[in-house]
């Protein structure tokens, strides 16, 4: 597929879903903004994780966070759906252009089916990459899976559309305690994200991280933000609670 093929026929309909350019600094990137929304650990194309995101160090990676994301799209008969880089890359000749109309991309979106095969096949294909966070849809516009670097993605869709993905999940409550998991399990980047008022010294066992990505995050898809337990924190993790003579110069 080339990319006037794309633009013909699938740039319609991703500005039917997402804004024009969705931002990975935690920007709402859904059109309609009645559509529920879902976060999601990690991103389709990372490996299995653990069956529990909670003690989970030394656990075999056995579930697949987008099956059913999958099993959903195929039941509802989308055998194809669309990989849009919202941060495509381009040649280093053409972008030192500085011209970006002159700019010849290299990471192309990608039109594949929904099984976790196609998915991983991508990350053997040349000019793929993750990192630019894609947005994921279908061409029925009903829709659509927003990543963040490959630290977790946001889905929403019509209530059908959402019921079905919901079953398939094992329930709404089931899925939506899982990424409550992945967050105070320290499952990702953003639980551990390093404050910038480093200069400062740190009060007696202060936790040496910021809060305001993971509330950030939470601000867009309309949660509340769960508060982690530090005690407990302090009992598993004690080297992140440094001593005011600790902190960075």
């Amino acid at each position: 597929m080339t990319y006037a093929d794309y633009e013909a026929r699938w740039e319609p309909v991703r500005r039917r879903i997402f804004v024009e350019k969705p931002s990975p600094y935690f920007v709402f990137p859904f059109l309609n903004p009645s559509w529920e929304v879902l976060p999601i650990p990690n991103d389709p194309t990372r490996p299995p994780s653990p069956e529990s995101w909670l003690n989970y160090e030394g656990a075999p990676d056995v579930h697949d966070e987008y099956e059913p994301l999958f099993a959903t799209l195929r039941e509802r008969g989308a055998d194809r759906m669309m990989l849009w880089p919202v941060d495509p890359l381009v040649t280093p000749e053409s972008h030192a252009t500085g011209d970006p109309s002159k700019y010849v991309p290299v990471t192309f979106p990608f039109e594949v089916s929904p099984t976790r095969e196609a998915v991983s096949a991508l990350l053997m294909v040349k000019g793929f990459c993750a990192d630019t966070h894609p947005s994921y849809f279908s061409a029925e516009a009903d829709w659509g899976l927003q990543t963040f670097w490959d630290e977790a993605s946001i889905l929403a869709g019509t209530p059908d559309f959402m019921e079905c993905f919901y079953r398939h999940a094992g329930g709404r409550d089931t899925v939506r305690q899982r990424f409550i998991d992945y967050d105070v399990g320290a499952a990702w980047y953003f639980a551990h994200f390093p404050r910038t008022d480093k200069g400062r010294p740190y009060e007696l066992d202060e936790y040496p991280y910021d809060d305001a990505p993971r509330k950030e995050f939470y601000d867009m898809i309309g949660w509340e933000m769960p508060a982690y337990d530090m005690e407990q924190i302090k009992k598993e993790y004690p080297f992140l609670f440094r001593k005011p003579d600790d902190q960075e110069k």
